[in-house]
Formats: C-alpha cells, structure tokens, sequence
C-alpha cells in the first residue's frame, strides 16, 4: 500500500481496509518511505479513522503497535544503512546509529503533539516501549517521558471534570471529552511504569490508584462473579447450562479487554502505590483502602466458592463434559486474581518497610503492619486458590521454582508484621496485632477433611510457624496448640500433617531462642558417681559412669538464672507440660508413612533442645540433671529395646517393618547429641555405642538396647554419628565429644590394621582440610520447617 492509499484510507472513519492491513502499512510507510515522519504521524492522529467515537481497544492498542514497531522498523534501516555505506567519510560525517534513531523518534513526537489525549498516550506510548525494546542503543526519550505524563494528565482532568458537570453541561459537552477511561488506562499500564520516579509524581497518583482499583475491581465483579453457583444441581456430574447467568457472567468476564489486560494494570497500580508511599508515609491510608478492596473482594469469592458444588469437586470425572470448560474458565479467573492480589501487595510492602517510624506524637491512622495483615487476611479468604499452586510453604526444587512471587509475599507480609511494633511508638492499640490475626483466623479455621477447609488450615499453620516467636502464652495455648493437636497424627493431608508438626517445632525452637539468648547456666560434671547416680532418670552402670567421668571437663562451676519474670515462667511452664506429649507423638510417627527419617530427626533434635533449654528457665539442679531432656532419651531408648529383635533383647521380633523403623529411631537418637547438655551427652553417647557394637545386653542384669546391626546400617550409623560430633555439637560439648570418639572409635570401625578409620571419619578429615583448619565446625540451626 503506497503511502497515498494509507492517507486515503485513514481520511475514511469506515475504512474497508482491515485494520492490521492499515496499521502494518503504518509502521512501515513511518519507518521507510518517508524522510521525516512528522507529516505522517500527525496526519495519523488527526485522521477520522482514529477520531472516530467511540474509540475501541483494537484501534487504540493498534495506534501504540503500530508506533512501536515502526521504531524497531527505523532501527533495522539504520542498521543496514550503516553496514553498506560504511567507509571513513561517512564515519566521519553521517549519523549514528543512536543518534539517528533519536533524532526519528523526536520527528515523530513532534507529529503527535495537539492530538486528542488518549490518542497521544497510545502514540508516545509506542515510542517509549520501542525506544526501551532496541538493542544496543541508549535513545534520549526524555521528550517522549514528558509527553506520556502531559497526556495521561488530560485524560484524568478530563475525566474528573466530567464527574464534576451538571446534567445540562453534559448536554452541551462535546462528544471528544467522553474520555475512554478503562481504555486510556490500559495504554498507561504498558508504558508509565517505565517513568522515573521524579516524573511519576508530576501526576495526581491518588486520583491514579483510586481509578486503577475501581476499574480492577469491577473487572471482578467486586467478587461477586460466582453467585447463584449454589443453585447449580449437582445430582451426578455437575451441569452448567450455557444460557445461566454463572456461565455468561464468566463468559463476559473471560472475554473483557480489561481481564486482558490486568496484569499489565496490577503493575502500574503497584508502580502508583510504591510512588506514593516513597513520597510520604501519610499515603499508607490510600494503599490501605487498595489492599482493603483486594480483601472484599477476596472475601466474596470465598462466600460464593465455599457455597459451590465446584468447591467440592475432586476430580474432573465429577463435572459434566460440556460444563468443563466453564470450570477452567472459572479457575482462570481465580488465579488471575491471585496472581493480581500478588502483584499489587509485593509493591505495596516493598515500599512499606522503608518507612520510617513515627514519634508518639503523631498520630498516624495506618501503620506498614496494617497493611502486611491486610495483605495475610486476603491470601486467607482465597486459600483454596494458594493451594492450587502449592501453598506459601512449597519450596522450588530442580528447575521448578514454583510461584516464588507468592512466596516472596507472604514473607515479606510475614516479616512486616512481626517486626518490631514498639519502635513505631504509636502506643499500645496495635501490640497485639499478631496475636488477634492468629486467633481471627484460627477461630474462622473449622476441623473438617474437605478440600476447601483443609486450604485454609495449611494456609493459617504456615502463619502461625512464621509468628510463633510474637505471640503470647495464652495464645499458644488457647489458638495454637488447639488447631494443632488435630493433625499431628493424621497424615492423610500430608501439608496440614507436616504444618503442624512444623508449628509445633517452632514454639520449642522460639522457647530454646529464649532461654540461650541470655546468659546460658554454665554446667559442671558431678564430682563422683553416687552425685550422678542420685539424679539420674537411667542410672548407666560402673562402666558407663567411668567414661562419663573420664569426659568431663572441670572448672566451670554451676551458676544460677536469675528469677524470670511471669511471661517467660508461663512460656517455659506452657513447653513443658506440651514435651512429655510431643515426645510419644513424634515416636508413633516414626513408622510407615509419617514423619520421614529426615524430619523424624529434626523433630526430635528441637524436642531434646527444647527439653534442655527448659531447665535454664527454672535453674538447674547442684548436680546439672536435666530430667526432662533425658525423658525424650528415655522414651527413645524405651521404644527401641521394645521394637529390638527377641533373639538379641526383650522385643516384640523381628520382621522387615521394625527392622526400618528401628533403624530409623537409631538415626533419630544420634540427631539428639547436639542437642544434650554435656552432663547428658556422654550417657547418650554411651547409648549409641552400644547398639552400634550390637551388645546382646549392658552391663548387669539391665536389658540391652543394641540389637543385631548389619554391616551397611553399622556404616550408616557410624557416619552419622561421626556427623554430627563433628558439625553438630557445640564448643563447650566439642572436647568431650571428640575425646570420646577417639577412645570408642576402635570399637566401631571395619577393616584391619590399627590405623583404620571409618568411612565418615574419613569424609570428615577431607572436610576438615579443604576447610583449612582441623578443629572446623558447621553451625547446624534448628530448623522449625520440616
């Protein structure tokens, strides 16, 4: 098409010329034929064809096209113009390629300028996004940054000026101020997130972010596009008629320019909030109403979602075929507001906890934690969504990094509101803000197997893991442990199963936090054996008390905590009276699709701490006991004497089930060292070895807890064990540890000669070189989440 057709056809308002046939011709005649394209880009903006009313996302998304590849078209000319007329006159004489594409992009801005709002919107958009997308070149596009800002502030003045008109200046207004606004936002979306921020604020961003939500939320319905769901009748396969208002709502929906286009407007209306809060902490109240709208609108499409047969569907079988595909579409729309809720929260909070603390002084009605429960609130009401994708807890693994936005989310949202609340200093009204979130949730968090309930236990357990070290005794006790108790033996849903344990796990883990960040009692070994033996819940026989004494590391005399006040007294009195419980509950899980090997020990490794950590809380005894730390030993050593082989101990036999979780509760209690205090540690380590060197009894008439051990477990055993002296046990129990090793080490090695070593010691003497320093050790944390 020669570029006096283009004209004659854009001169048309009813072109016959399809619409990609004229604006390819457009971008071409812009970039190539012309020698300026200022006389074609305002003949362009100016044309019926475009002035037609009303203007149509196709026409207005096609003008910003059309602008954005005829810049990739001049930057291809240019080029190829370089590279066949390259010589040193024209190297010296002729134009850059940056320069030259510059110099273009200002020909055509020039063009545009005097059109109609939008119009110039969608054109400098065009440039600006083809400008950003050439490869290789910095183009000035400072004039164009202006121009977006000039014209998208018409179209908001137009816009509110015709709220503002009476009826009769409506009647006399002129059609051109009939401003397309959900169009003309839809342009800004693709390009004003690029804009500095210095340019950003030349806009009336509150105006901005109250539009983007009212045109995001009608997009949804307000949420509301499910209702009537529940008068489905889901006798048999669940049937959907086509002409029923669910269907042709989600119909309109699905095919809406703006659900098209809600990612793009997600971004800018994060882009708006994170400029407005970077400007001023006041503006925390307007991107408190954004997530607040977010919430009711994620509120009404549980209320509808909960009431619907499709909540209870399982698999596809149970939907009819011809209603298939209506059930994506309405699972498409529920992510869609997933993935929009995400965007908008993530640069809300990225802002937030920039913003610095207020004085007491001032008042301030909305504070960053506000806006983090928010944000947890509306995750809560569409967890049944989160599910779908694998909870805030899935973890990436291999190439598969999940939804790691959401992940980034939920703890950022996590961490805003769990820190520190007092240094905002706005007084005691918002103290307990993460305690009236957790009991909120856990209170609206009913015990039933159905899948949409199931969504929003795991969804409140993963809070209460994360803010488990902000809430109060009486929380714990009464919301907590309560919502927790249910599902730490059932693991027919595997992640409340797992969640719970990992809350759980997080209350002994915050409670052992406590108690060390303090100064930690010293402990010294008892002096003689009767001091040991008067205390001692398994008393070792003369033996093991010999050793026990020949590791003891003197000179560190008992001290006493001093008295703790009634917060920390609860908390530990709250622990210990939840270990004894905890303790036969993580030993039932140690069979056959529970809790698996690796969770099965760190589990008991936060128990046994926990256990230890509780005596700092009270005092200790002159002698060091720690009689609720040596009960989890205990209860450990008793189940394995009771699942030990009959032919070698007092068992129940032998077959292949116990034999597994047997050699399972032996790795579990070599997970226990680092965890003991030193006074306990040895008689553990005294434990070990004897069921590593399969004694068929100790010494006396006291039953043995070995057990026959075959080679390959002895070897696995024995590495572990060495493991975890070597990574796991602290400085003060290191000496000790490592002195017991290399006194019991001939007792648990295989090969000849007297210089062999095992196999893991071995691996842990190259570690130990490569790391420059034999004495090394690797901080090993007690991790809450399984």
């Amino acid at each position: 098409m020669s570029t006096t057709h283009l004209l004659t056809h854009l001169q048309n308002a009813q072109s016959t010329v399809p619409l990609p046939t004229l604006l390819a011709a457009l971008s071409h005649h812009l970039s190539v034929d012309t020698p300026t394209p200022t006389t074609l880009s305002a003949a362009a903006i100016s044309s019926p064809f475009f002035l037609v009313q009303p203007e149509t996302r196709d026409k207005l998304q096609g003008l910003l096209d059309a602008f954005r590849h005829a810049v990739h078209l001049k930057h291809e000319v240019l080029i190829k113009a370089e590279k066949e007329g390259w010589g040193i006159t024209r190297a010296l004489f002729s134009k850059s390629i940056q320069w030259g594409l510059s110099d273009w992009i200002q020909e055509a801005l020039q063009g545009v300028q005097g059109g109609r709002a939008v119009l110039r919107l969608a054109c400098c958009s065009g440039l600006l996004l083809g400008a950003k997308g050439a490869k290789g070149v910095n183009v000035d596009v400072d004039k164009v940054e202006d121009e977006i800002v000039v014209a998208l502030a018409e179209v908001l003045d137009a816009y509110a000026h015709s709220n503002r008109a009476s009826e009769w200046e409506k009647e006399f207004r002129p059609r051109e101020y009939e401003i397309p606004l959900a169009l003309a936002l839809i342009l800004a979306s693709q390009s004003v997130p690029l804009l500095p921020l210095i340019k950003l604020k030349a806009l009336p961003l509150s105006f901005l972010a109250h539009l983007l939500t009212s045109t995001i939320c009608s997009a949804f319905h307000d949420g509301t596009f499910l209702e009537s769901s529940d008068q489905i009748l889901s006798k048999g396969p669940i049937h959907v008629l086509p002409t029923s208002p669910l269907a042709e709502r989600v119909k309109a929906m699905s095919s809406s320019p703006i659900m098209a286009a809600i990612a793009s407007l997600s971004k800018l209306t994060a882009v708006v909030l994170g400029a407005l809060i970077n400007s001023s902490a006041e503006s925390l109240l307007e991107a408190a109403e954004v997530l607040d709208a977010f919430r009711w609108i994620a509120v009404n499409v549980e209320r509808d979602w909960k009431t619907s047969p499709f909540a209870s569907v399982r698999n596809e079988d149970e939907i009819a075929f011809d209603t298939r595909d209506l059930s994506q579409s309405i699972w498409l729309l529920l992510k869609t507001l997933l993935f929009s809720t995400i965007m908008v929260a993530d640069g809300v909070l990225a802002s937030a906890i920039f913003v610095r603390p207020k004085n007491r002084s001032t008042r301030v009605p909305i504070i960053p934690q506000i806006l983090a429960q928010s944000t947890l609130q509306t995750l809560f009401h569409i967890s049944f969504v989160v599910s779908q994708l694998g909870g805030v807890t899935a973890t990436a693994t291999g190439d598969d990094q999940g939804f790691k936005e959401l992940r980034r989310v939920f703890y950022l949202a996590i961490d805003v509101l769990s820190s520190d609340i007092h240094s905002n200093n706005i007084g005691d009204d918002v103290n307990n803000i993460c305690e009236d979130f957790i009991e909120v949730n856990s209170s609206q968090t009913p015990s039933t197997m159905q899948s949409f309930d199931q969504a929003k236990t795991a969804y409140v357990l993963a809070c209460m893991e994360q803010l488990v070290p902000q809430l109060g005794v009486r929380c714990l006790r009464d919301y907590v442990w309560s919502l927790c108790l249910p599902y730490l033996t059932d693991s027919s849903h595997r992640e409340t199963f797992e969640s719970a344990h990992s809350v759980v796990l997080a209350i002994f883990a915050s409670h052992a936090q406590q108690q060390q960040s303090g100064l930690p009692p010293r402990i010294e070994l008892p002096e003689t054996p009767n001091h040991l033996e008067a205390n001692a819940i398994s008393k070792p026989k003369d033996d093991r008390l010999k050793d026990a004494r020949d590791y003891q590391v003197p000179g560190t005399p008992v001290t006493r905590n001093p008295t703790p006040d009634k917060e920390t007294y609860d908390s530990a009195n709250f622990v210990q009276q939840t270990i004894p419980f905890y303790t036969q509950c993580l030993i039932e899980n140690s069979g056959d699709n529970k809790l698996s090997t690796p969770q099965l020990r760190l589990a008991y490794a936060a128990l046994v701490q926990a256990a230890s950590a509780s005596a700092t809380t009270f005092g200790t005894t002159p002698d060091g006991s720690f009689s609720l730390a040596w009960y989890c030993v205990e209860s450990l050593l008793d189940m394995i004497r009771k699942l030990t082989p009959a032919e070698r101990g007092t068992g129940i036999g032998k077959n292949v089930l116990n034999e597994a979780q047997l050699h399972r509760l032996h790795l579990t209690l070599i997970s226990t060292v680092a965890s003991l205090p030193l006074p306990l540690m040895v008689r553990a380590l005294e434990e070990i070895r004897y069921i590593i060197t399969a004694q068929t009894q100790s010494d006396g008439d006291v039953p043995g807890v070995g057990g026959s051990v075959e080679a390959e477990t002895k070897k696995e055993l024995v590495k572990a064990l060495f493991t975890e002296i070597l990574e796991g046990v602290g400085d003060r129990e290191k000496e000790a540890a490592m002195r017991w090793w290399y006194t019991n080490r001939q007792k648990m090695v295989w090969g000849v000669g007297d210089n062999t070593i095992t196999y893991a010691e071995g691996k842990g003497m190259e570690k130990m070189e490569v790391a420059g320093e034999e004495d090394s050790q690797t901080a090993t944390g007690i991790v809450s989440r399984l």
